[in-house]
This record gives structure tokens, sequence and C-alpha cells, in this order.
């Protein structure tokens, strides 16, 4: 069985932290968190200075919970993602012993079934020049409301932890040997988890967030106001004008978001099954 560590950078987004920790616990050896006060990238176009790390509380609550002392919490201050990512990486390499990384956010949080098969492919497939990638469902203003049809996007999961670096970014998109899971059941599916990108406590928050990550990214933003009248507003009701064929806020991703489907609790993960109240403060209602 090949030891597996997660690997997660902290500032902002910790509404699914304790979600995410719980629904890949068992599944791990340890999950490292690089904790910055900082948020990413200050002064590019777009960006929004902000300081204090909000994550950090809930991985400590956490670290009084964990019998087995999978948790390790490390500071980083810096603006740049890929450094504190880097930060976490060689830690890893040079203490754990790990045979793969996990690449994980605060808000992306795995059900039973994808995570187990994910592994399984691994094992199947266990080649360390490629990096493993999955498919993602992603939820706006709710835990309730996911876009559909689903994201094209893949983002890396597993890299090996033999590598020098982890590629040219701090997810792996532009590496060379990259390569989807499947299911190992015929015929094969792809392997999911949940992405809660903008699923927030308050609505300035998702705004933050949006201005951060897309500047990070180097998108053109959408104007925000037009955005947040037309589309946060009405979901999850259909959209009108522009909004019609796609309302994601980075420009040239638009297209990305179609539409949105109303889920019940069946369709989540099983940590919310076990944790109701991880879901008490995120209904949507903002």
């Amino acid at each position: 069985t090949p030891k597996i560590v997660a690997l997660c950078k902290t500032f902002r987004g910790d509404e699914f932290l304790e979600a995410m920790v719980r629904s890949i616990y068992n599944h791990v050896d340890h999950i490292v968190f690089v904790n910055s006060e900082k948020s990413w990238d200050h002064g590019l176009k777009g960006n929004v200075d902000t300081y204090g790390n909000t994550c950090k509380p809930v991985i400590e609550k956490l670290k009084k919970q964990d019998i087995w002392e999978k948790i390790i919490s490390i500071d980083c201050n810096t603006g740049d993602q890929f450094h504190q990512c880097m930060e976490g990486y060689r830690y890893i390499q040079n203490n754990l012993n790990a045979d793969w990384v996990m690449l994980i956010d605060t808000d992306e949080v795995w059900d039973d079934y994808n995570l187990t098969q994910a592994i399984s492919y691994l094992k199947r497939n266990e080649n360390h020049d490629y990096v493993y990638r999955a498919r993602l469902y992603t939820y706006i203003k709710s835990p309730f409301y996911r876009v559909e049809p689903e994201e094209v996007m893949a983002p890396t999961i597993f890299v090996s932890a033999r590598r020098k670096d982890l590629g040219k970014n701090h997810r792996c998109c532009q590496e060379a040997f990259m390569q989807k899971m499947t299911t190992n059941i015929i015929p094969r599916k792809p392997i999911w988890f949940h992405h809660f990108v903008y699923v927030r406590r308050d609505f300035n928050t998702v705004l933050e967030k949006i201005r951060n990550s897309n500047g990070y990214e180097g998108n053109k933003i959408v104007d925000l106001e037009d955005w947040t009248e037309n589309v946060w507003h009405k979901i999850p009701e259909p959209l009108e004008g522009q909004w019609r064929k796609g309302f994601h806020p980075a420009v040239h991703f638009k297209k990305h978001w179609a539409g949105i489907k109303e889920i019940t609790l069946d369709d989540l993960p099983e940590v919310f099954h076990e944790h109701p109240h991880l879901l008490g403060e995120l209904s949507g209602n903002l």
C-alpha cells in the first residue's frame, strides 16, 4: 500500500476545512498544513491585500482530536502560493518518507467511494513520472447548488514525493505526464471530488476570493456589480441576458458554468451526513 500524505496550503476559506480533514483522514498517513498570514500575490491587479489566517484555529481544534497524530501544521508567511506549497512538499520529502503527495485545498471534500477508487487507481498505475488528476463537482452560494453540466477541469490530485518540484504551478496543471483517474468498475468512470469554491459565510468573502484567485491566475474578471445582481442574487433561478450562456466570474471561463442543479444531502459526501453541523451556517441564504 503506498504511503500518501495530503498537503494543504491555508490562508482563508476555513468553512469546509473540518469536513475536508474528516473526509480524507482514514485514507491518508498524514495531513500537512502550510499556513500563511498573507493573501496570495500582493500587488497583482485585481488583488485585495488581506491579512490574518482563519484556518489555524480550526486546525488546532482538530489536532486535539487527532488520536492517530496525523495532522501536522507549519507556518510559512508568503504571498506566493507556489512557494507555500513547495515549503510543505519539502517538509514531506525530508520528514515523512511518503510515496505520494495528495494535493488538496481547504474547500475540497471527498466521498469515501471516489477516494477509495482514486487510491485503487493509484495502486494499479503507480508510475512516478505521472501526475494523476480527477474531475470535480463545483458548488456556488450553497452546498446544495451544484454547477451542471460539470466543469471540464480536472485538477491534479496525486504527485510523486520523489519529484524535485511540483511542476510549473501549485497544482502541476502544466505537467507533460498527466493522467485522469478512473474507477476500476467496467465501464470505467471518472473519479470525482466536491469543490465548494464559492460557498462562504458571507458574500464579501466570496468577492475577495474571486478577485484574489483570478488575480493570481491572471484571469480577467467580469463586471462584478452586474454579476452580483444578475447571477449571485438570482441563483438558483434560471439566469437571463448574457448570463444564460455562462456565468463563471472569469471572462475566459464563463461558458464553463452553464447551469445550476439543486441537490439534496444524499448527493453530498458522507462527512455531512455524519456531522450535519458542518453545513449549518452555509445554507445559501446570502
